[in-house]
Protein backbone atom coordinates (compact mmCIF):
# COMPACT_ATOMS: atom_id res chain seq x y z
CA UNK A 1 0.00 0.00 0.00
CA UNK A 2 3.24 2.17 0.52
CA UNK A 3 3.21 3.64 -3.20
CA UNK A 4 -0.34 4.87 -3.49
CA UNK A 5 -0.69 6.03 -0.20
CA UNK A 6 2.78 7.98 -0.61
CA UNK A 7 1.15 9.86 -3.26
CA UNK A 8 -2.51 10.22 -1.44
CA UNK A 9 -0.54 11.68 1.40
CA UNK A 10 1.81 13.77 -0.20
CA UNK A 11 -0.93 15.77 -2.31
CA UNK A 12 -2.88 16.09 0.74
CA UNK A 13 0.04 18.27 2.15
CA UNK A 14 0.66 20.03 -1.54
CA UNK A 15 -2.96 21.18 -0.93
CA UNK A 16 -2.93 22.14 2.40
CA UNK A 17 0.68 24.17 1.96
CA UNK A 18 -0.95 26.12 -0.93
CA UNK A 19 -4.17 26.75 0.32
CA UNK A 20 -1.88 27.98 3.51
CA UNK A 21 -0.05 30.16 1.12
CA UNK A 22 -2.79 31.65 -0.99
CA UNK A 23 -5.08 32.13 2.03
CA UNK A 24 -3.12 32.07 5.02
CA UNK A 25 -6.42 33.01 7.58
CA UNK A 26 -8.45 29.98 6.26
CA UNK A 27 -5.71 27.19 6.58
CA UNK A 28 -5.67 27.69 10.14
CA UNK A 29 -3.80 24.46 11.39
CA UNK A 30 -4.62 22.14 8.36
CA UNK A 31 -0.94 22.70 6.93
CA UNK A 32 1.49 20.23 7.72
CA UNK A 33 4.56 22.39 7.57
CA UNK A 34 7.29 22.83 5.18
CA UNK A 35 9.65 20.00 6.47
CA UNK A 36 7.30 17.46 6.73
CA UNK A 37 8.05 13.61 5.79
CA UNK A 38 6.45 10.50 5.41
CA UNK A 39 6.79 7.14 5.83
CA UNK A 40 5.12 3.88 5.67
CA UNK A 41 6.29 -0.17 6.86
CA UNK A 42 4.30 -3.55 7.55
CA UNK A 43 4.64 -5.05 10.38
CA UNK A 44 4.79 -8.71 10.93
CA UNK A 45 5.36 -10.89 14.04
CA UNK A 46 8.65 -12.46 12.49
CA UNK A 47 10.35 -12.35 9.42
CA UNK A 48 8.86 -16.08 8.69
CA UNK A 49 5.41 -14.26 8.87
CA UNK A 50 6.52 -11.32 6.45
CA UNK A 51 7.82 -13.81 3.65
CA UNK A 52 4.64 -15.92 3.82
CA UNK A 53 2.50 -12.90 4.04
CA UNK A 54 4.46 -11.48 0.75
CA UNK A 55 3.77 -14.67 -0.90
CA UNK A 56 0.17 -15.15 -0.09
CA UNK A 57 -0.69 -11.87 -2.16
CA UNK A 58 -1.49 -12.85 -5.57
CA UNK A 59 -3.38 -10.88 -7.98
CA UNK A 60 -6.92 -11.70 -8.94
CA UNK A 61 -7.34 -13.81 -6.01
CA UNK A 62 -9.70 -12.71 -3.45
CA UNK A 63 -10.25 -13.80 0.15
CA UNK A 64 -13.14 -15.99 1.44
CA UNK A 65 -16.78 -15.09 2.53
CA UNK A 66 -15.57 -15.86 6.05
CA UNK A 67 -12.42 -13.59 5.82
CA UNK A 68 -14.17 -10.68 4.68
CA UNK A 69 -16.30 -11.05 7.59
CA UNK A 70 -14.53 -12.43 10.29
CA UNK A 71 -10.88 -10.69 9.52
CA UNK A 72 -9.83 -7.32 10.53
CA UNK A 73 -6.30 -5.12 10.37
CA UNK A 74 -5.15 -2.11 12.71
CA UNK A 75 -3.24 0.72 11.41
CA UNK A 76 -1.31 2.70 13.46
CA UNK A 77 0.22 6.26 12.75
CA UNK A 78 2.35 8.07 14.45
CA UNK A 79 2.98 12.09 14.07
CA UNK A 80 5.72 13.60 15.56
CA UNK A 81 6.05 17.52 15.59
CA UNK A 82 8.71 20.05 17.59
CA UNK A 83 8.32 23.79 18.15
CA UNK A 84 12.36 23.97 17.51
CA UNK A 85 15.56 21.43 16.74
CA UNK A 86 16.30 21.72 20.25
CA UNK A 87 12.89 21.03 21.67
CA UNK A 88 11.78 17.97 22.44
CA UNK A 89 9.53 16.09 19.84
CA UNK A 90 5.82 15.48 20.77
CA UNK A 91 3.27 12.38 19.01
CA UNK A 92 0.07 12.16 17.95
CA UNK A 93 -0.23 8.02 18.05
CA UNK A 94 -3.51 6.94 16.47
CA UNK A 95 -4.71 3.37 15.78
CA UNK A 96 -7.64 2.80 13.52
CA UNK A 97 -8.95 -0.50 14.13
CA UNK A 98 -11.54 -1.89 11.56
CA UNK A 99 -13.94 -4.97 11.19
CA UNK A 100 -13.34 -7.14 8.37
CA UNK A 101 -10.06 -7.01 6.01
CA UNK A 102 -8.36 -5.09 3.68
CA UNK A 103 -11.15 -5.58 1.07
CA UNK A 104 -14.27 -5.39 2.87
CA UNK A 105 -12.76 -2.06 4.88
CA UNK A 106 -11.50 -0.71 1.43
CA UNK A 107 -15.18 -1.02 -0.54
CA UNK A 108 -16.43 0.73 3.32
CA UNK A 109 -14.52 3.71 2.74
CA UNK A 110 -15.28 4.06 -0.68
CA UNK A 111 -18.69 3.50 -0.02
CA UNK A 112 -18.45 6.42 2.84
CA UNK A 113 -16.43 8.78 0.75
CA UNK A 114 -19.11 8.55 -1.92
CA UNK A 115 -22.27 8.93 0.55
CA UNK A 116 -20.16 11.50 2.04
CA UNK A 117 -19.53 13.91 -1.07
CA UNK A 118 -24.01 14.05 -1.08
CA UNK A 119 -25.57 17.68 -0.64
CA UNK A 120 -26.83 16.61 2.77
CA UNK A 121 -23.11 16.50 4.04
CA UNK A 122 -21.83 19.83 1.99
CA UNK A 123 -22.44 22.10 4.96
CA UNK A 124 -19.66 20.36 6.42
CA UNK A 125 -17.02 20.00 4.43
CA UNK A 126 -13.63 21.54 4.23
CA UNK A 127 -13.46 24.73 2.70
CA UNK A 128 -11.08 23.19 0.04
CA UNK A 129 -13.52 20.38 -0.41
CA UNK A 130 -16.50 23.66 -1.38
CA UNK A 131 -14.27 25.14 -4.11
CA UNK A 132 -13.77 21.62 -5.54
CA UNK A 133 -10.73 20.20 -7.86
CA UNK A 134 -8.57 16.89 -7.22
CA UNK A 135 -8.49 16.38 -3.88
CA UNK A 136 -7.57 13.74 -1.37
CA UNK A 137 -10.40 12.06 0.89
CA UNK A 138 -8.54 13.73 3.75
CA UNK A 139 -8.38 17.12 1.80
CA UNK A 140 -12.13 16.65 0.86
CA UNK A 141 -13.57 15.32 3.37
CA UNK A 142 -11.59 16.04 6.93
CA UNK A 143 -13.10 14.91 10.10
CA UNK A 144 -16.51 14.00 8.07
CA UNK A 145 -14.88 10.79 6.69
CA UNK A 146 -13.99 9.94 10.41
CA UNK A 147 -17.29 10.03 11.13
CA UNK A 148 -18.46 8.69 9.23
CA UNK A 149 -16.43 5.60 9.27
CA UNK A 150 -16.70 5.53 12.94
CA UNK A 151 -20.86 5.45 12.33
CA UNK A 152 -20.27 3.03 10.29
CA UNK A 153 -19.96 0.13 13.07
CA UNK A 154 -16.33 -1.54 11.34
CA UNK A 155 -14.36 1.58 12.19
CA UNK A 156 -12.79 2.68 15.87
CA UNK A 157 -10.46 5.64 15.86
CA UNK A 158 -8.19 5.91 19.19
CA UNK A 159 -6.05 8.99 19.54
CA UNK A 160 -3.16 9.77 22.71
CA UNK A 161 -0.42 12.55 23.06
CA UNK A 162 2.79 11.52 23.74
CA UNK A 163 6.70 12.52 24.32
CA UNK A 164 9.26 10.60 22.69
CA UNK A 165 13.08 10.03 22.69
CA UNK A 166 13.95 10.97 19.30
CA UNK A 167 16.43 8.41 19.00
CA UNK A 168 14.63 5.21 19.84
CA UNK A 169 12.10 4.89 16.80
CA UNK A 170 11.11 1.33 18.03
CA UNK A 171 8.75 2.22 20.71
CA UNK A 172 6.59 4.77 19.37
Amino acid sequence: MGPGNSHLVRRSWGLHQLEAIENPEAAGSEAYGDEFEYFEFQQADSWIGALLASLMLVTGQGPSEEVLKNGWFQITNVTETSTSPDQPLHAAKTTIKCAGDGYMGTSVMTSEIALALLPTWYPQLTPMAKQGGVLTPTAALGIVLRERLEGSGRFQFDSEMMDIDPLDRKNR
